[in-house]
C-alpha cells in the first residue's frame, strides 16, 4: 500500500531532535522514534509500504490524520525532511513595548531592580 503525508504535516530535524513531525500552521512539533520516522519518510505517494511491518504505526497515523492513502498526487516539496543545524527552541517569548516607564513593572526592569538591590544590600 502507498501512503502520503497530509498537506499540513512536514518532516523536520534539529541537532538535539533529529526526527520530528511539524504540524503547520500551528507549528506543533512531535518527536518521532526511529521506526516512526522510517515510516513517515516513505509516505511520498510512490513508495510501497510493508503493511505487516508497520501495521500499528500506519493505523495510528491514519487515525490521527497525519497520513492518507496515496491517490496519485505528489507531496509538496516543503513537506520533505529538512535538517536545521541548530538546537530546537521549544518556547520563545518576545515582547516589544516601544516604551519604558522606569517603574520596574516589566520583566526586564524587575530583573534590573533585583540586581541593584542585591548590589547595595549588606
Amino acid at each position: 500500500m502507498k501512503y502520503i503525508l497530509r498537506p499540513d504535516y512536514r518532516l523536520r530535524g534539529w541537532t538535539d531532535h533529529p526526527a520530528c513531525l511539524e504540524h503547520f500552521p500551528s507549528r506543533a512539533i512531535t518527536d518521532l522514534s526511529v521506526r516512526e520516522y522510517g515510516l513517515l519518510s516513505k509516505c511520498d505517494g510512490e513508495t510501497e509500504i510493508d503493511s505487516e511491518k508497520y501495521a500499528g504505526e500506519t493505523a495510528r497515523f491514519i487515525q490521527s490524520g497525519v497520513i492518507r492513502k496515496a491517490d496519485g498526487t505528489a507531496p509538496d516539496p516543503v513537506q520533505k525532511y529538512h535538517f536545521y543545524e541548530n538546537l530546537r527552541f521549544r518556547k520563545f517569548d518576545l515582547s516589544i513595548t516601544g516604551f519604558c516607564d522606569f517603574r520596574y513593572q516589566c520583566i526586564a526592569c524587575i530583573h534590573l531592580r533585583s540586581q541593584r538591590i542585591a548590589q547595595y544590600s549588606f
